[in-house]
């Protein structure tokens, strides 16, 4: 009984030696100057938003005021609800590596605008008036720069093709139509998924012209692909418990299960493509089939294209 009780201290004090303590960090919060867009008044902001919308082709004048009213009432909510980062470590550093997007795009893009959200979340998604969000959770799963960069170069490439006032001209159109029913899901789904894959490719030539490493960017859809995971699937090194007398059976190894041999296949599997915007849908409910069946062939497509640039 002895014995019992002092391992039981023993392993308490371990514990308290490896915890964490919650005074040993500092908490992401927002740093210099607020942000001039955070302060602008609501409806100033909509009434010139409104009239740069009016004057674009593609989308009516109805339309245009409709779709300002929304999105920046939206957006009013996301900065009002406490958890927009500005001036931050991780701001900071995406916004360093959205100038080098900025330096090597032929397009006008100072009105980029980058911020953080403080989200557990993976995501990220640009706004029509050029304001890009990305969430801690986004951050917290990708492996290099050059992952950030092709999604930063992606989400550009939706505010440069007005992806999402177009999307709402298209939706509102088939609503006029009064096409009801599966038709108008599939339609609607084929434009977003269009959308989806001319940003990628845009955002992957500039990502390269960016100077980034083709194969760190193509990694990028394998590390989105499975970011809902609650835990990375890597390889567990049981060596260091082991000996010459000793060795742990495989079917103790938690890679040994049934189970795991399958997330191990999947780790093996060729690198699949999934537009950014649809691997960062909050909803969780499309299987690994599904999404292998339906993009392989496009990755294949899309990266194969830019090897042979490459190689050019």
């Amino acid at each position: 009984m002895k014995k019992i009780i002092a391992l039981f201290i023993v392993l308490i004090y371990i514990g308290n030696i490896n915890a964490q303590e919650l005074e040993s960090f500092t908490r992401l919060q927002s740093a210099g100057p607020i942000p001039d867009f955070f302060v602008k008044f609501f409806d100033e902001k909509i009434s010139e938003d409104s009239e740069k919308l009016k004057k674009e082709e593609g989308i009516t004048r109805k339309n245009a005021s409709e779709f300002s009213v929304l999105t920046n009432y939206k957006l009013q909510q996301l900065i009002q609800g406490g958890k927009v980062l500005y001036g931050d470590p991780l701001t900071n550093y995406a916004n360093g590596v959205l100038d080098k997007l900025k330096a090597a795009s032929e397009d006008d893009l100072d009105h980029i605008q980058l911020y953080t959200l403080k989200s557990n979340e993976v995501n990220a998604f640009a706004t029509h008036q050029g304001v890009i969000f990305i969430t801690v959770g986004l951050i917290g799963q990708l492996e290099n720069e050059a992952q950030l960069a092709l999604i930063l170069a992606h989400e550009l490439t939706h505010v440069l093709k007005k992806h999402s006032q177009l999307s709402y001209q298209y939706s509102q159109e088939l609503i006029k139509k009064s096409r009801y029913g599966d038709g108008t899901i599939s339609d609607f789904y084929q434009y977003s998924r269009e959308n989806e894959e001319e940003a990628d490719e845009a955002g992957f030539k500039l990502a390269l012209k960016a100077g980034y490493n083709a194969d760190e960017l193509y990694t990028t859809f394998r590390v989105l692909l499975y970011s809902y995971l609650p835990i990375d699937e890597q390889p567990l090194d049981y060596s260091q418990w082991e000996n010459k007398s000793y060795t742990i059976a495989g079917k103790y190894q938690m890679d040994g299960g049934r189970v795991n041999k399958k997330y191990q296949l999947k780790r093996t599997l060729t690198t699949r493509f999934l537009p950014t915007q649809t691997l960062l849908l909050e909803e969780k409910t499309h299987e690994h089939l599904y999404k292998e069946a339906t993009i392989l062939p496009i990755a294949k497509h899309i990266f194969s294209e830019h090897l042979n640039v490459l190689k050019n």
